[in-house]
């Protein structure tokens, strides 16, 4: 059986917007939810701290354990943005014009043959002089020089 995007529902673009999240998600934010996890519940003995920030379209995070940098990472909001709906627009865009292609074609398949032109439509007919073998084509010019004559 042959992929199409036309053959896709909507609940099928939804199941598949939410697993790419998620798999975003877990590609992008799995070690530092791990790394805040675990300075969030460090013992009485040590500190540690996170701190985010967003300034001129560009959000920063810092996390700290004892005054030592243990991860950062910054984005812009258009970089984060393109990333969280950019292939699921994608996806819906595909799937849209696959959908119309395959109505138009449903359309025209199911047209009345009548309405239909014939495939041989385009071709001209032969010209008679394509039917005629070269004996009758003598002929013909014999007949149309007499009929001159007279």
């Amino acid at each position: 059986m042959k992929f199409s995007l036309a053959r896709l529902r909507r609940g099928h673009l939804v199941l598949a917007t939410a697993l790419y999240w998620a798999g975003l998600a877990a590609l992008t934010l799995a070690r530092p939810i791990a790394i805040g996890w675990r300075l969030t519940h460090l013992d009485a003995s040590h500190h540690g701290s996170i701190d985010a920030g967003f300034s001129n379209t560009l959000f920063h995070v810092t996390m700290t354990e004892a005054g030592t940098v243990v991860w950062s990472g910054q984005a812009y909001l258009a970089t984060i943005l393109g990333w969280m709906f950019g292939p699921p627009a994608l996806l819906f865009a595909g799937w849209w014009s696959s959908r119309k292609a395959a109505a138009e074609a449903e359309a025209a398949r199911e047209q009345p043959a009548l309405d239909r032109p014939p495939d041989d439509a385009a071709l001209p007919p032969p010209s008679l002089s394509d039917r005629l073998s070269e004996a009758e084509r003598e002929l013909a010019r014999r007949r149309a020089s007499n009929r001159a004559e007279r």
